[in-house]
């Protein structure tokens, strides 16, 4: 057959003519191997050897298992940690991890260790709130009366007066504030407020509050922070308040209650009394007219023979006028570099609390007067004394810090006087015999009282530092 143009095109070529033996040595180039053509079939077993594999298998060519661990060496290269991501807790079996392999260092309830050896803080989905010694700290108990001026009875506006249970009064002279209980307070915070109002001008001021040592040793040579809420009603003058946080080095619980000795000029801090020694260096807190948080952070209780704290809070200033007012309240002093939330406590609590250093049988009234207060009955009997005639004692609400000083009182506020039922008659000379911290055996005043007849009388029980 003749070859038409030289040439033999498919056409001219039957099927399966072509046969192997056709076929030359290293003919098959690999540019006329189409792609996908060379099938599995056509591939002998074990004729892809280790010279035929290239670089590029990658993880997603071996399917799960094909390599068995006998293809692994018996000691495996060191891995970098670099290459290790995500690796999740439950990746490790219990105790894979040695104290070997862990940082130096001690974790803590606030710290933890981190892989690195260094410490953070946990973070935190609630406020841990710590300790506060301070008492009464958003003036919620009043037992002397809640608006006390120079006029009231139970107490009055003078320096070194109680006045809020647990907080003294200090101010250059008598009557320069007279102090409230007041319903201004920030929202979301405590109900009541401190509330001093400048009677006479031109006057320092301030409020004290001495912790008791049981509640305040772990403090001693420890750091401490303070923190409390305040505002102003003018910072025309009102615009130097202070606070500090001050140690006593006298007899344990047996403070002077008058820390301030020199109130000095505006702009000086004022000069203690002896034994009382600042802890911080007091600045001006920069108080205004909107209630706001102030804090003094990280101060340590290193002075020599501490045994009492005491925080003071105070107006700086000289040049006042009168009815300008300075509002406290939320008072809070807690160990460690940084202050923490207020301890909120019920009334109850707090009450219980002030009950330790004064108690008054009397109703709280709105001026500090014994007027409407809640009398104690007792019926004279010959048994309770073999000379004189006397009324009953009686246990009083709570245990004190220790034995109080007792004082008996009629209703109009006389000391040492009872009132006699159905007469009206006032009985003076009267004194409670047989003391301790719970109360007292009986009252007595002679042959005064008459076996049979009953007696109204008030009370007050004192125990403060």
């Amino acid at each position: 057959m003749a070859i038409q143009g030289g040439r033999i095109s498919t056409d001219d070529i039957l099927d399966s003519a072509i046969t192997t033996a056709k076929i030359a040595d290293d003919a098959v180039e690999s540019e006329k191997i189409g792609a996908n053509e060379v099938l599995t079939a056509a591939i002998l077993d074990a004729n892809v050897t280790n010279a035929k594999l290239g670089t590029d298998i990658s993880a997603a060519k071996l399917t799960a298992g094909t390599v068995p661990d006998a293809r692994f060496p018996a000691t495996l290269p060191a891995a970098n940690g670099s290459g290790l991501t995500n690796l999740a807790a439950n990746q490790l079996t219990t105790g894979t991890v040695g104290t070997a392999r862990l940082g130096t260092g001690t974790a803590n309830s606030t710290t933890f260790l981190r892989g690195d050896s260094t410490f953070a803080a946990p973070a935190s989905t609630s406020t841990i709130v710590p300790y506060n010694p301070i008492i009464n700290g958003d003036f919620l108990i009043w037992q002397r009366g809640v608006t006390i001026t120079s006029a009231t009875t139970a107490t009055t506006n003078g320096d070194d007066k109680y006045v809020a249970d647990r907080w003294v009064l200090l101010s250059d002279g008598d009557d320069i504030v007279d102090v409230k209980r007041s319903t201004d307070a920030p929202n979301g915070g405590s109900k009541n407020s401190c509330f001093l109002e400048i009677e006479t001008a031109n006057k320092k001021f301030g409020i004290v509050q001495i912790i008791e040592q049981i509640n305040c040793h772990d403090m001693l040579g420890e750091t401490v922070s303070l923190t409390f809420k305040a505002r102003v009603n003018a910072t025309t003058n009102l615009d130097d308040v202070r606070a500090a946080i001050v140690s006593w080095t006298g007899t344990v619980d047996a403070p002077t209650s008058d820390i301030v000795s020199a109130w000095e000029a505006e702009g000086t801090n004022p000069t203690l009394a002896t034994s009382w020694t600042y802890e911080n260096t007091p600045a001006d807190l920069n108080v205004t007219t909107s209630w706001a948080e102030y804090k003094i952070e990280n101060i340590d209780i290193d002075q020599s023979g501490a045994v009492n704290i005491a925080v003071f809070i105070w107006s700086n200033v000289t040049t006042t006028s009168v009815s300008e007012q300075f509002y406290i309240t939320d008072v809070q002093l807690n160990k460690g570099a940084t202050a923490g939330d207020f301890e909120r406590k019920s009334f109850n609590t707090v009450e219980n609390e002030c009950l330790r250093y004064y108690e008054t049988s009397m109703t709280w009234g709105t001026t500090g007067q014994y007027q409407g207060q809640l009398p104690v009955m007792g019926i004279a009997g010959a048994t309770f004394n073999a000379a004189t005639n006397n009324l009953p004692g009686r246990s009083i609400r709570n245990r004190k810090r220790v034995t109080p000083t007792y004082t008996i009182y009629h209703q109009d506020g006389t000391a040492g006087a009872v009132y006699t039922i159905h007469t009206g008659a006032k009985i003076t000379g009267v004194v409670a015999q047989h003391l301790n911290d719970f109360g007292w055996l009986f009252t007595m005043k002679s042959s005064a009282f008459a076996t049979g007849i009953g007696y109204y009388y008030a009370y007050i029980a004192e125990a403060e530092l």
